[in-house]
């Protein structure tokens, strides 16, 4: 049976090629006015400039995305819409993970899961979610209900605290329970054989970040008795998998106190020696500006700073940023040590992170082996037409 929406968009002619090739973004300059009659927030129907169906989206005249698609089908936008597809998103996670070593995961990535705006992060029995646009916000109590029917976590929990709600049309930013019970403190997580130590209701986004799990993997292979410098350590993600790989010393810096107590708490969790000098609360250009100043050398240096490039108008002033960084961060390796470095801003795209890293390289007159071009792990999946969704890269190289 047909399903029509209540509202339509149709494109200008030679727009719908974006659309057929599975972008799920359709901007204000496609859309023919003309021959639409979406004026409100709300489900559409997106047509090509001869009427014909082309998909089904969320349509936000408050944001400069105007339709996000959701489906290119003739479905209604229902429970069972959310449903299929968190359990889609649930099947794929469960071909990459064993819980008895990874029991915490991205359980749904927005456009990457065909559902814009949605980001849902599984921390053992319990689910923190994020609606960072209004395609999602829209349908929160259906979301919600759907995934206590797929999932039957023992809580939700919402971090709704990012900027990208206001950047489409939506005001606030909600924190809190939404269903069931969750733990009002820090709790443990398993990752890849090892334990976390985690708070949802303080931590920065839901509380980690599951999109560097495989890249802190990674780097225990270059930590066999190094000593090893881990610069914006957050809760000790690098700093555990260092010390699973064999490092004799992890100083770890981040300029957050709470973030090192939970940092500290999870390398004593795994039965590893932690002494308070190693956990230092300090900004990370003073710490590399100190440790230069007294002439240290590490065999590793771990960089994995926040995102400078909130937008492309602060892109310019970032690149600068990350390449001075990186220049004076290649200066605390030892020679043939490694040097593992990372960008999440989705601004910055791998070519031009290259070209900084390149750049850095030069400044700091240490030649770079690279061996590793790493990105986000197999629980962010990423539509092949959507780059904006290819946010995060991470280098691991050998200084000359």
């Amino acid at each position: 049976m047909l399903v029509l929406a209540a509202m339509h968009v149709t494109l200008k002619e030679g727009r719908e090629r974006t659309v057929l090739a599975e972008h799920p973004w359709i901007f204000s300059g496609g859309i023919d006015r003309r021959k639409s009659d979406a004026a409100s927030i709300g489900v559409v129907d997106v047509r090509d400039h001869e009427g014909r169906f082309l998909g089904r989206g969320f349509h936000n005249p408050k944001s400069q995305i105007l339709v996000r698609m959701l489906t290119r089908d003739q479905e209604p936008v229902d429970k069972a819409f959310f449903i299929n597809k968190i359990r889609a998103a649930v099947a794929l996670r469960e071909t990459l993970f064993d819980r008895r070593v990874t029991d915490s995961y991205r359980l749904v990535f927005a456009e990457g899961d065909g559902l814009p705006g949605l980001v849902v992060d599984r921390y053992g029995t319990v689910l923190v979610v994020q609606f960072q646009a209004a395609a999602a916000d829209f349908f929160r109590e259906t979301i919600l209900d759907a995934l206590m029917e797929v999932l039957s976590p023992s809580g939700i929990f919402e971090r709704s605290d990012v900027g990208s709600r206001k950047a489409d049309g939506l005001t606030g930013e909600p924190v809190g329970v939404r269903r069931g019970t969750v733990p009002e403190g820090p709790m443990e997580i398993l990752e890849e054989g090892l334990r976390a130590v985690v708070n949802v209701h303080t931590g920065q986004k839901t509380g980690y970040f599951f999109d560097q799990r495989d890249n802190r993997v990674a780097l225990r292979r270059y930590c066999k008795n190094a000593q090893v410098l881990n610069l914006f350590s957050y809760t000790g993600g690098f700093t555990v998998n260092a010390l699973a790989g064999g490092a004799a010393r992890v100083i770890s810096v981040d300029r957050s106190a709470a973030a090192l107590e939970l940092g500290q708490a999870t390398v004593l969790k795994n039965g590893f020696v932690s002494r308070n000098e190693d956990w230092m609360v300090m900004d990370a250009f003073d710490a590399i500006d100190s440790f230069t100043g007294a002439g240290e050398r590490f065999n590793v240096v771990v960089l994995d700073p926040p995102a400078f490039a909130k937008g492309t108008e602060s892109l310019e002033r970032a690149l600068k940023a990350y390449t001075k960084m990186n220049a004076a961060a290649i200066g605390l390796v030892a020679p043939g040590g490694y040097f593992l470095t990372a960008s999440c801003s989705h601004h910055v795209t791998p070519e031009l992170f290259s070209n900084m890293l390149h750049l850095a390289a030069l400044r700091a007159g240490r030649p770079l082996q690279i061996l590793e071009f790493r990105g986000a792990g197999p629980d962010h999946p990423q539509p092949i037409h959507f780059r904006e969704g290819n946010y995060l890269k991470c280098v691991i190289a050998r200084v000359l």
